[in-house]
Formats: structure tokens, C-alpha cells, sequence
């Protein structure tokens, strides 16, 4: 699962707390810091939009992982089905229990509320099968070939000897360098 926003998420009210506000006292999602933001499929699914006095402008998800609830959206750009990182909203200011412009993210997996957080793909677990094989491989590779630089051995006398290189690794592939910066976007 992806987050929903791009760049860094800023939680201005986490998980379970009650925050600042005075309407409830437990808190069903995370607030993230969001100025008419552009807000993103986490994972496939289906879109269901509806308006609600308290939450606003709304959009619920329901996809693999349980049922995504978006809150006080400004807008909504999709309402059917949707691929993990389709646009599908822009975020807002909307509903009576908002406290300044912001992305309500709620997450309900077997109809218990949890902290969507928890399940964001993190580094090289955003990779799939194919992916983590060939990034094994190709660092592998790499730090074959860096031994091989730094140590004056062939690779077959590196790999014989299952050489351990202390040095840093000095990608010359640039496509390999642009895929790996990719996944930790």
C-alpha cells in the first residue's frame, strides 16, 4: 500500500488521540498536513464519494487491505474504479469537524479502525518479486565489482573468495541508480 500524498507526510494529529478538537475522543485516522493537495490511490479498488456535515467532501476506498475513508477533500476526481497511485481527490478544508486544510486518512480492516501508517510500503518492500531479485543480484554485482577495483582480484577470485567489500559502492549504471532512487520516493 502507498500513501496518498506525495513528498513527506506531516501528521498534525496522529492515530488514536484525541487531539485538539472537541468533538471526539478517539481519533480514526491521521490528519497529514495538506494544502489542496493532490491525493492518490494507496492501493486498487473501488470509489464510493459522498458529503457528510462533519467530515465533508468524502471519499471511501475499499480496496484489499479494507476500507480507506478520505475526509474534507475540496474536490474528488475519480468514482469508480481505480489503480494504486490513480489521482483521486484534491484535499481540502470541508465538514464541520475540520480544524484548517488537511487530509483526513481513516483505515477500517475488519471493521476495526487502525492506523493506516502502519501499512504504508516502506523502501524495498515497495518492490515487487521480480523487482528485489534483480535489485539482490544487480548490489551483489556491484559490490563484486568494487571489491575487483579497490582489491586488484579478479571477480571469479572474489567470488571464490566470498570477499566482503568495506568500501562504498560506486554505481557506474545510471539507469540502476535512477530505479533504485525511484523506490524511496
Amino acid at each position: 500500500m502507498k500513501k496518498p500524498l506525495n513528498g513527506q507526510l506531516i501528521v498534525t494529529n496522529p492515530f488514536g488521540t484525541a487531539g485538539s478538537t472537541q468533538w471526539y475522543s478517539f481519533h480514526n485516522g491521521v490528519d497529514i498536513r495538506a494544502r489542496l493537495a493532490k491525493v492518490y490511490a494507496p492501493e486498487d479498488g473501488y470509489i464510493d464519494t459522498y458529503y457528510s456535515q462533519l467530515g465533508g467532501k468524502t471519499i471511501i476506498l475499499k480496496g484489499k487491505t479494507g476500507w480507506h475513508y478520505f475526509h474534507h477533500l475540496s474536490g474528488y476526481i475519480a468514482t469508480s474504479n481505480v489503480k494504486e497511485g490513480d489521482l483521486i481527490a484534491i484535499s481540502g478544508n470541508t465538514g464541520k469537524w475540520t480544524t484548517g486544510f488537511h487530509l483526513h486518512w481513516g483505515l477500517k480492516i475488519n471493521n476495526s479502525w487502525v492506523d493506516p501508517l502502519k501499512y504504508i510500503k516502506k523502501g524495498v518492500d515497495m518492490l515487487d518479486n521480480q523487482d528485489k531479485n534483480w535489485l539482490i543480484n544487480n548490489i551483489k554485482n556491484l559490490i563484486i565489482d568494487n571489491v575487483v577495483v579497490q582489491g586488484n582480484k579478479t571477480r571469479e577470485e572474489v567470488k571464490a573468495n566470498k570477499c566482503v567489500c568495506s568500501g562504498g559502492l560506486v554505481p557506474e549504471d545510471q539507469s540502476f541508480i535512477d530505479k533504485i532512487k525511484s523506490y524511496f520516493k
